[in-house]
Parts: structure tokens; sequence; C-alpha cells
């Protein structure tokens, strides 16, 4: 009697070791489970991101090469502008002495004028 309390005893503590075993064994698996899916929604977006980035790649290497013609473009209207402003100023600096030499020519006209009429 003694032997089968024992036996059944360790019987108990085997099943419910089993039981133990085998809820460790499912929560493992499904750990498991939701990791493998976890990865494979990180593997989907990862892919979905390196097919983005590839169709972006060209777009951005045109729009790159624009921005380089448009600043050179812009480049060579600033030494435009540099010369007109230069032809500007040059124009202005004549424009003075042209009156200057205007002022004069009356000046002396009018002294011309004026020794004639004595």
């Amino acid at each position: 009697m003694l032997d089968e309390q024992l036996k059944d005893r360790i019987l108990i503590a085997l099943s419910i070791l089993t039981v133990m075993c085998l809820v460790l064994a499912i929560s493992a698996s499904l750990a498991s489970s939701k990791s493998k899916r976890a990865l494979q929604k990180e593997m989907i977006l990862r892919m979905e991101n390196e097919e983005k980035l590839s169709t972006l790649t060209p777009k951005m290497d045109s729009v790159e090469a624009q921005l380089k013609n448009a600043q050179a473009n812009i480049d060579g209207l600033n030494k435009q502008l540099e010369d007109q402003n230069l032809i500007n100023k040059e124009l202005g600096r004549e424009l003075k002495e042209m009156t200057e030499l205007k002022k004069v020519l009356e000046k002396n006209l009018k002294e011309t004028l004026a020794r004639c009429r004595q």
C-alpha cells in the first residue's frame, strides 16, 4: 500500500511535470510563431522600402541634374547682370562727362556770343 501511494505520488508529480513541459513547449511555439510573423513583416517592409528607394533614386538624380542646370543658368544670369551693371556705370560716367562738356560748350558759346554782340 505504501508502494502504491509512492507510485501514485510519483505518477502525479510526473503528470504535473509533463503538463508543465507541455505548457512551456506551447508557449515557446507561440513566441516563435509571433517572432516569425514579426520578422516576415519587417522583411516585407524592407523590400517595399527598397523598391521605393530604387524608384526614387532615378527621380532624385534627375532633380539633381535639373538643379545643376538651374544653378548654371543662375550663374550665367548673374554674370550677365554684373556685365550690364558695369556697362551702366560706364555709360553713367560717360553721360556725366558729356553733361560737363555740354555745360562748358554752352558757357563758351554764351561768352562768344556776348563778345560778338559787343
